[in-house]
């Protein structure tokens, strides 16, 4: 570039300088197309530029200065030049409305989630669920309409992802569908060629049919998890805005006959009758679900300023249904969030409960729901709570052998699983170690984190899961243990540190 004419030396200097040192990373883009400005002038009088790098461009960086820093502060130090400066190219003067990266191996690093390579492709959900998780952020945070990614990005991201390798300080939509892509097919091709586990894909439905069943039924295998809600076509429509409710109803023997593994849910929502719930349940079980989870409603990030309804009655009244059904039907039925269920049903707010077992699993027919862990591996399931699903994990890897003592209606009772005892077909790398499925809540550290945010910050803080609602359970939770931890007699034993 040349030098700047008519501005003072020192500012001058700096916003060439600076100009020059954002260069050296970024391209900058008019609708799409790249140019390289020649010279600086200064405004007439300072503006700040109504378009951006942030929405524009073929690639949107996140501004997240946590997620990708020096991305952030190229996109500081471009928009605070363009509030005093023009850029040149010859005599024109060129507006930038994005930027691109120069060199996109700078921002490459090495990805290990296959989820999170998909998420690039993710579209605003297209459904208004009365229930929405993101019902309740500000509109700046609300997921923005947004073009499918282009081909441009998607081809820079599939030779990345070949490699096992993925964009820094780029992200799609957390909560958004990705099956409704053009290009879904190709793109999970290319994860699929470094991918050593399975993978989830999480969707409501949008862009669910036969063909994109058919290229989910792959390898390494996939595992949907299906937002269902309800198995009645009128009140998912009512319920969702699903105007092709009739057509997914058919489409779920298609996931067995397929072979697509799959998880179902459904929110607990006040204008759904339980019978309805359970119903929409044995339906997922019909069609080789391996496991439903139920929401309760108002389980979001930002809980609701006005009370729409009696929301802890309708969560005592959801789970002491779930908890009834159970034992109603094959496949395990978890709740959301488990640490109310722990604190209000358990009896012992500490206590490891088997959810489930899920059909064809070696733990099917001798894991029950309702029977209390005990120990895994000759280890105590206590105090470290995840300590039962970690060692049940690691000797379904391992391939070995795992007994698990269970207290099942005040006896104490020895099981003893094996990988090798699982039904032929039971997708075993898809499913919980073993088949088991377990409340085992958190653990003392986090349990202590929890409770020491909700002092400080106060339940009205909008905590990541709605701390309003779980302030009381996780009080309870660190009542007991503080009182079990009381009672050690080994004065050695750690104490669960207090933030």
């Amino acid at each position: 570039m040349s030098d700047v004419a008519s501005a003072p030396d020192r500012f001058a200097r700096w916003a060439r300088e600076s100009l020059r040192a954002v260069l050296m990373l970024i391209r900058l883009e008019r609708d799409g197309q790249a140019f390289e400005p020649t010279a600086l002038r200064e405004r007439a009088s300072p503006c700040v530029p109504v378009a951006g790098a942030r929405d524009d461009g073929p690639i949107r960086p996140s501004l997240s200065a946590r997620e990708e820093p020096e991305v952030h502060l190229a996109w500081l130090v471009l928009r605070s030049i363009l509030e005093h400066f023009e850029l040149l190219v010859g005599e024109a003067v060129v507006e930038p409305t994005g930027f691109s990266l120069r060199r996109s191996d700078d921002w490459a690093f090495e990805q290990d989630s296959p989820a999170a390579m998909l998420a690039a492709l993710a579209h605003p959900c297209p459904y208004r669920c009365a229930f929405c998780y993101e019902e309740g952020l500000p509109d700046a945070a609300r997921p923005k309409a947004r073009r499918p990614t282009s081909d441009s990005e998607l081809d820079l991201r599939m030779a990345l992802w070949r490699q096992g390798r993925d964009l820094a300080g780029f992200r799609g939509l957390r909560y958004g569908e990705i099956l409704p892509h053009p290009r879904f097919a190709e793109a999970l091709q290319a994860v699929r060629q470094v991918a050593d586990r399975p993978i989830p894909i999480a969707t409501a439905g949008a862009g669910l049919n036969e063909e994109k069943l058919r290229v989910l039924a792959g390898r390494p295998r996939v595992l949907v998890q299906l937002s269902l809600n309800t198995c009645d076509p009128a009140r998912r429509e009512r319920l969702m805005g699903d105007r092709q409710a009739a057509r997914l109803m058919q489409l779920l023997p298609r996931f067995r006959e397929l072979d697509v593994a799959w998880a179902a849910s459904a929110v607990a929502w006040p204008g759904l009758p339980f019978e309805d719930l359970a119903a929409t349940v044995r339906t997922a079980q019909e069609h080789g679900a391996l496991h439903f989870v139920v929401f309760l409603p108002s389980f979001s990030k930002y809980f609701p300023l006005e009370r729409a309804f009696d929301w802890e009655a309708r969560w005592r009244e959801a789970t002491a249904f779930v908890r009834d059904l159970r034992a109603k039907v094959r496949i395990p039925v978890r709740i959301a969030p488990d640490s109310w269920e722990a604190a209000r049903c358990f009896g012992d707010p500490l206590a490891i409960e088997v959810i489930g077992a899920t059909p064809g699993s070696a733990a099917d027919g001798r894991l029950c729901a309702g029977d209390r862990v005990l120990a895994v591996a000759g280890a105590p399931a206590l105090p470290s709570r995840p300590a039962a699903s970690r060692a049940l994990e690691e000797a379904w890897r391992e391939g070995s052998e795992v007994v698990v003592r269970v207290d099942r209606g005040g006896k104490s009772v020895e099981v003893r699983l094996s990988a090798g005892d699982a039904a032929p077909g039971h997708p075993g790398e898809l499913d919980a170690p073993f088949g088991v499925h377990l409340y085992d809540g958190p653990d003392e550290r986090n349990l202590a984190r929890g409770v020491g945010l909700l002092r400080f910050a106060g339940a009205r803080r909008g905590w990541m899961l709605s701390a309003r609602l779980l302030a009381k359970p996780y009080e309870l939770l660190w009542d007991r243990l503080q009182g079990a931890n009381a009672q050690k007699e080994d004065a050695r034993d750690p104490q669960p540190a207090f933030p």
